[in-house]
């Protein structure tokens, strides 16, 4: 049996998370389940059973996800809950695109009973930094993490403390305190991830997609970000010190390509293959290094107004240590396109056996959510990705005249009747309707009701105005 506890926060931006989970599941024949999901914008007692597989607690958002978790697993226990495993999951997940989900599948979970491992995606610093003493480099991704229920003693509270006065300054200028336990390394490395800064050098390939500039305003969020940050990474500190072996999604694919060799058939898993360490080891082979191959063409614009036809043109080829490669295109927390290098590319007969090698990307932009988003290729087997630049979308705003009254001719001192009637469709909330005539304003009475929201997010209006013009 396997619990799944999903905190939940932003319905609108992660719309489906609920339902997408329940797919991923159903899908997986062999694996009984059922799922808490914690809803972190709605603080209440007591429970609710929306089918006998699927229940709903309020949470805080005290402590984000971490406290999510923490309820969960506290509900899963008075109600006296038996399960193998649970999966610990955010409604984040959704950006993770269909790359990441492909890796999902019963024998990930079987794999995770049988080892008595936690399973999920392993990310790295390049070096290793260090927090109260304590070094690491390595950590599991807490947004999907699948923990064996044996272990789940070792990582509690997943909100895990975090001494603030210890560690923030207050100040954007100095945003940590000289003698803070963070050691220099890792401040440098939060502050690349999160913030806008002057400097170009940065040894993170990646920066957070919502970076922001320091100041007194942000520093509150600044602060909250870098405790998440740190609890995230001190669950995996607390599973190494309790001897909890961990494993990448990323091993599954290669472990299936071994000739005789089944992820569930293993009793003991190689050491060398737990963490990342499988990229480096003898066998499976690895998969992480450069990727050979040549961006030839990113086109798209920096500025657009949403829901104009603006497209995003991507063209290359690229091989993997392992070989064909997958290619993905990220705009923001976004996976628009992931695609098989496959197209042939006879140009390059002198240089590849097989000239198989090839990828277009051709994607309209006009859905994207308002915002500054980074676009970024991420090429899947060899680990990697490029920053293609900064893409920024404008709201956008429609009105769809239905009827326009408006006399031909006029008996000269008459007021002249007006009115409008139409559709308006709009990214931001529309407050009012005015009505001007040759750019004045004229006493108008107008009537917006609100018809609905588009799936993207959206205002729909209908809309009235009528007045006199003298």
């Amino acid at each position: 049996m396997l619990t799944a506890i999903l905190s939940q926060y932003d319905r609108q931006r992660f719309a489906g998370a609920v339902e997408a989970l329940v797919g991923i599941l159903e899908a997986m024949e062999t694996v009984d389940y059922r799922i808490i999901v914690v809803d972190n914008r709605e603080e209440r007692s007591g429970s609710s059973s929306i089918t006998e597989r699927l229940y709903h607690i309020g949470g805080d958002n005290s402590n984000r996800e971490f406290s999510a978790f923490d309820r969960g697993l506290s509900f899963a226990r008075s109600q006296g809950f038996h399960q193998e495993v649970f999966l610990l999951v955010t409604d984040a997940y959704m950006a993770y695109g269909k790359g990441f989900l492909e890796l999902i599948n019963q024998d990930v979970v079987q794999a995770a009973i049988k080892w008595q491992a936690c399973i999920g995606w392993v990310d790295a610093f390049p070096h290793p930094v260090g927090y109260f003493g304590r070094e690491y480099r390595e950590w599991i991704r807490s947004s999907f993490v699948f923990v064996p229920a044996e272990h789940v003693s070792s990582i509690e509270p997943l909100a895990y403390p975090i001494p603030a006065e210890s560690i923030f300054s207050g100040e954007p200028n100095q945003p940590f305190v000289d003698d803070s336990p963070i050691s220099e390394r890792l401040q440098r490395y939060l502050c690349e991830w999160l913030l806008e800064r002057d400097e170009t050098e940065s040894e993170l390939e990646e920066g957070w997609h919502s970076k922001f500039k320091l100041t007194g305003e942000t520093y509150p969020n600044f602060e909250a970000k870098v405790t998440a940050i740190l609890r995230e990474q001190l669950l995996s500190v607390r599973l190494r010190e309790a001897g909890v072996p961990v494993f990448d999604f990323r091993l599954f694919p290669l472990l299936a390509r071994e000739e005789g060799t089944n992820p569930i058939g293993l009793d003991a898993p190689p050491e060398e293959w737990q963490w990342l360490g499988w990229q480096q080891a003898s066998s499976p082979p690895p998969v992480h290094g450069a990727v050979r191959g040549c961006l030839d063409r990113a086109d798209f614009p920096p500025q657009l107004r949403r829901g104009t036809e603006a497209r995003l043109k991507v063209e290359g080829w690229a091989v993997a240590p392992t070989g064909p490669e997958q290619v993905q295109i990220r705009v923001g927390d976004w996976v628009l396109s992931h695609q098989q290098c496959d197209l042939r590319r006879d140009d390059l007969a002198d240089e590849l056996a097989d000239t198989r090698c090839g990828f277009s990307v051709d994607l309209p932009l006009g859905d994207l959510p308002l915002g500054e988003h980074r676009v970024r290729i991420e090429w899947i087997k060899a680990a990697t990705s490029r920053d293609l630049g900064q893409l920024q979308v404008l709201a956008s705003f429609t009105f769809d005249p239905k009827r326009v009254f408006i006399p031909d001719f006029s008996g000269g001192s008459e007021p002249i009747p007006i009115e409008i009637t139409g559709e308006v469709e709009s990214d931001l909330e529309v407050e009012g309707v005015r009505l001007l005539v040759s750019g004045k304003e004229i006493e108008s009475a107008s009537v917006l009701s609100l018809r609905g929201r588009k799936p993207t997010g959206g205002y729909l209006y209908d809309a009235r105005v009528s007045g006199h013009c003298l």
